[in-house]
């Protein structure tokens, strides 16, 4: 995926980082950010939140889409995933433009539907 993206020529910088508190990037550095997949059962705990929010400029959006269920079942999530979110809004880092549940989102192998999740953030302008 990387690949293309880098093929198209549209885009200023890509890389592939493992994310994590403190992982290095650079702060206040990027309009937008899309998380797609990645907030799954071993992949990205709920700490990246913060990270997330640290890399954004003010003013910049973070969207993300993950299966609504993961919120429920996942226990990384279902304990710290909307804690994190509502402590980066009490410190007025953020503000949350969309919190929604899709039903059907996407459908299994087995042709059942799968609920999704889309947040969309907005870093506040002084954070």
């Amino acid at each position: 995926m990387l690949a293309l993206a880098r093929a198209k020529q549209l885009y200023k910088n890509t890389m592939e980082k493992f994310l994590y508190l403190n992982c290095g990037l650079e702060h206040d550095r990027y309009d937008g950010v899309v998380s797609s997949g990645t907030f799954v059962t071993g992949h990205m705990k709920s700490d990246c939140l913060i990270e997330l929010c640290n890399i954004l400029k003010p003013g910049g959006h973070l969207v993300i889409t993950m299966r609504h269920e993961h919120l429920e079942t996942v226990s990384e999530y279902k304990e710290n995933f909307r804690l994190t979110i509502e402590n980066l809004v009490k410190e007025r880092k953020w503000k949350i433009i969309q919190d929604e549940t899709f039903l059907n989102w996407c459908f299994g192998d087995n042709g059942m539907g799968i609920d999704g999740h889309v947040f969309v953030f907005q870093k506040n302008l002084m954070s």
